[in-house]
């Protein structure tokens, strides 16, 4: 009986114990404390630096590039094609044989005209000599006066037949070199108009040959653009043009803008210009649509973030995570200028020395620790 009480004081005891301590039972103070029990692990971040770079301004734009030399083979006179000399598609040098019209007509009409100078000639060596006999009895009365007039008279009329006959004689040698058609250029040959075998009027269009090493880029800009067009076209000789491919942003090439239209187009609000291309490698192709970038001018020493690293709220707030030395990040507000080559210059609230957190910044605010992994440069 005395067992079973103890064994009844113990257990109530151990009851007791157990009680006290889940009541004085506190939270660590280290809970919450960064690095503490309880606290969140800083988050993986890649960074990179602000870059301090010459950033041109420039206005974008979409052009199309047109050949600087664009030329329409036409026939100069009618007759059947004979012979095509070179491939459709094919580059041809100045003065490469084009195509052969039937030179047998032009050159029976020529033959003709040379007989008929010959005849002409031989006959003014005839009233000449005529002229000269008439001449030494003149004086004699041997013929009369209107006897030598007339003599005379058909002396010039030899001599004006010559003229005409030589006149028609250049104008067969040029239709005779009409039938053999050259290229007045060094160029692309386009697709064949006319074939071989087909009968041709004369101002026939057989092809045509364009220039694709030399062009030009057309394009427009907003008016608005154009006071600072005007300034700095005033302050240089001339502005570089940028163009680009829009299926591969990768090829480009620069030009030179040479031409701005004489007035501004009502209807659009926009100014024709004009750059010229040189294309040696024929990266860009007449015809093509391209991205085009004028040129303005270079803000020099500007601090530069990769536009992927900064961050839009609200009516255009912009904002960039800070890197601190300490590992944590901040949130800085910052104004943003000129975009160029994914890369957006800061006007205002970074300094050129800082780094800015560019992936990993989910769910990161003021004082968020961090540890970085990488930093792209």
């Amino acid at each position: 009986m005395k067992t079973k009480s103890n064994r009844c004081q113990l257990i109530a005891l151990v009851l007791l114990s157990i009680g006290f301590h889940g009541c004085n039972t506190k939270t660590p103070k280290s809970a919450g404390i960064p690095g503490g029990p309880g606290a969140r692990p800083p988050v993986p971040v890649t960074v990179t630096p602000a870059k301090v770079m010459d950033v041109p301004i420039t206005v974008g734009s979409l052009g199309k590039c047109i050949s600087q030399e664009s030329i329409n083979i036409t026939a100069q006179v009618p007759g059947e094609i004979k012979e095509v000399h070179v491939a459709q598609g094919s580059y041809v040098e100045i003065n490469e044989m084009l195509y052969t019209i039937d030179p047998r007509k032009y050159e029976a009409t020529l033959a003709k005209l040379e007989a008929e100078l010959a005849k002409a000639e031989a006959q003014l060596q005839l009233d000449e000599a005529k002229l000269t006999r008439s001449k030494s009895l003149l004086p004699d009365n041997y013929i009369s006066q209107q006897e030598f007039e007339t003599c005379e008279s058909k002396v010039l009329q030899d001599r004006a037949s010559i003229k005409q006959i030589e006149a028609q004689i250049v104008q067969a040698k040029v239709d005779l070199e009409h039938c053999h058609i050259t290229s007045p250029i060094n160029g692309l040959m386009g697709k064949y108009q006319v074939d071989c075998g087909n009968v041709v009027s004369q101002a026939t269009v057989l092809a045509n040959i364009q220039n694709v090493w030399q062009l030009y880029v057309d394009f427009s800009i907003a008016e608005t653009y154009f006071p600072d067009l005007n300034r700095y076209l005033s302050e240089k000789d001339s502005l570089d043009v940028e163009v680009s491919s829009i299926s591969d942003p990768s090829i480009t090439a620069t030009g030179t803008l040479d031409f701005v239209n004489n007035s501004i187009d009502p209807s659009s609000g926009t100014i024709h210009l004009r750059a010229s291309l040189e294309n040696e490698d024929t990266s860009f192709w007449p015809g093509q649509s391209v991205t085009v970038r004028l040129k303005m001018t270079t803000l020099n020493n500007a601090i530069t973030l990769p536009t992927e690293a900064i961050k839009i709220h609200g009516n255009n707030r912009y904002y960039v995570l800070v890197a601190k030395p300490d590992n944590t990040a901040e949130l800085r507000q910052i104004s943003v200028g000129e975009t160029y080559n994914n890369r957006t210059v800061i006007k205002e609230g970074l300094a050129a020395d800082e780094t800015v957190i560019l992936k990993g910044n989910i769910m990161l605010g003021n004082g968020s620790q961090i540890i970085v992994m990488q930093q792209d440069e």
